[in-house]
């Protein structure tokens, strides 16, 4: 549950503040396409921090897949159609 994909949660969000920083950055740093090609500086550490959020947000979406899959299946064992199901679930049911 929730509890235990805490510390998921905590990484996520820390990191997405120092992507958002290091991004924010960027408007003052004459230098950050260079130290982006050859992977240094700051734009190293954003590089790890977007796998960090990219892994995080895959999780989701996989979750949420699993989810929709399990309730689909569940609905059609129960009434052999699955008309009103799509239209309950929110914006990331559709990936």
């Amino acid at each position: 549950g929730t509890i235990a994909c805490a510390p998921q949660e905590v990484q996520f969000s820390k990191s997405f503040d120092e992507g958002f920083q290091i991004c924010t950055k960027r408007f003052f740093d004459v230098t950050w396409p260079v130290q982006k090609l050859l992977n240094i500086g700051r734009e190293k550490t954003l590089k790890k921090h977007l796998k960090i959020i990219n892994e995080f947000a895959k999780d989701i979406i996989h979750k949420k897949k699993e989810h929709f899959k399990r309730l689909q299946q569940k609905k059609l064992n129960k009434s052999g159609n699955d008309e009103n199901l799509k239209e309950r679930y929110d914006l990331m049911s559709l990936f």
